[in-house]
């Protein structure tokens, strides 16, 4: 058998191919209100190799096949179908006349619990301007002055992230080894001023790391370095004794307690995986400080518990102090876990690694410290911008730990 499309071209069919043809319009006019889509069954049919394309040719070649063996709907049933097909759309149109009546009474009845409630608060309005127009008794309550005792309590000063050898330049921010040694001297103003104010018997000054930005960290790191590795670290060493012998010796009754410990850029292996354990520059710097300070009496330089993580005990406090790199910080578990590890029950964590502050509690303080390079063109990139910060910790006699966010650089000369 043939029939012609719309074009003119000819093509066979077989009486097979013609019975699935009808076949499979009677499901698509089942499926479709009797309805049947041209398109769709051709699209189909050609699918199984069948040439089958939409025209009125093909279709009534279908229709005639499907009258000859016997699959017509005659015309009562065709009648009926259509009667059916009537009373089908008179009851989805009742149907949608009864859901937006229930939707009216919906509405009617939210409008009316709105309305009781604004009535319920118009009420209470003017029971509360009522009350409160009546006199009111004062009965001045007698503050005692607040008398801060010499010698009491602690401050834990947290240097991280200073990252001298870092030198950029961009359109919020830059950083060299000036701009740094003017935020520390700064920063070293702030630490005594909280000294004076706050009178501890005792200061823990540690460094978390990254005092350094090294050399080798990533492939373009030295087109971001303002000198060599060996420099860093004898600037770093030599900023970071200046303040502790400056505070020291300005503070002779107030013990002083320093370490430090390593961070991810203050290691020699570029390669974290390469790294020997506890190798990096942390052992240096506290040497150096150790060597600057060796002529005042109430310095001790004290040795990490490892070259990675150490803590201070203070009150009955015990605080964990860490760089960053390997303990999430912005982890919610992360103090949990600390203590987990350590066999300590921890009652702050403190850390920096990710250059910007946090302070939170969560069964405990997590806090971090910001950094002194601010804003760079990595963080640019990112869309992310934090300002300078350092921390310190003030804890009193009974083991009350109050963060201290140190935001530096707003009398920056550049």
């Amino acid at each position: 058998m043939y029939y012609t499309d719309n074009k003119g071209n000819k093509h066979s069919i077989s009486k097979k191919e013609l019975e699935y043809a009808v076949d499979l319009k009677i499901e698509y006019q089942k499926s479709n209100n009797g309805k049947c889509n041209w398109n769709s069954l051709c699209s189909k049919l050609r699918k199984n190799k069948i040439n089958a394309y939409p025209c009125e040719n093909f279709r009534m070649k279908v229709r005639q096949y499907q009258k000859k063996i016997g699959k017509l709907p005659s015309e009562k049933k065709y009648s009926d179908f259509l009667s059916n097909e009537k009373l089908s759309t008179i009851q989805e149109q009742l149907g949608e006349f009864n859901l937006q009546k229930r939707e009216v009474q919906n509405y009617s009845r939210e409008f009316g619990k709105l309305r009781r409630e604004l009535d319920d608060k118009v009420l209470f309005r003017r029971q509360l301007l009522d009350v409160a127009s009546k006199s009111i008794e004062i009965h001045p309550q007698d503050i005692k002055p607040i008398e801060i005792k010499h010698n009491s309590g602690a401050l834990v000063v947290i240097c991280t992230d200073w990252h001298i050898g870092a030198c950029f330049d961009i359109e919020q921010n830059s950083y060299d080894l000036d701009i740094a040694s003017q935020l520390i001297y700064e920063y070293t103003e702030k630490i005594a001023q909280e000294i004076m104010y706050r009178k501890p018997k005792k200061v823990f000054i540690y460094n978390l790391g990254d005092e350094i930005e090294n050399v080798q960290m990533r492939k373009n790191q030295p087109f971001s370095i303002e000198f060599g590795f060996a420099k860093q670290v004898i600037e770093s060493s030599d900023l970071q004794s200046t303040m502790i012998y400056s505070i020291a010796s300005k503070f002779p009754d107030v013990k002083f307690e320093f370490s430090a410990i390593v961070g991810n850029h203050s290691r020699f292996s570029p390669n974290a995986k390469d790294v020997i354990p506890y190798d990096g520059t942390a052992p240096i710097l506290r040497n150096n400080v150790k060597l600057a300070t060796e002529n005042l009496s109430n310095v001790k330089v004290v040795e990490p518990d490892t070259e990675y993580r150490t803590h201070i005990e203070f009150a009955g406090d015990n605080i964990a102090l860490v760089h960053g790199d390997r303990d999430k910080m912005n982890s919610d578990d992360v103090l949990s876990k600390r203590s987990q590890a350590d066999h300590m029950i921890y009652d702050a964590i403190v850390g920096g690694h990710l250059h910007h502050m946090l302070i939170k509690e969560m069964s405990g303080l997590i806090c971090m410290a910001g950094s002194l390079v601010g804003p760079t063109d990595f963080s640019d990139s990112l869309s992310a911008m934090a300002s300078r910060s350092q921390l310190i910790l003030s804890i009193d006699d009974n083991g009350n730990i109050i963060p201290l966010p140190i935001k530096l650089g707003s009398n920056l000369v550049k």
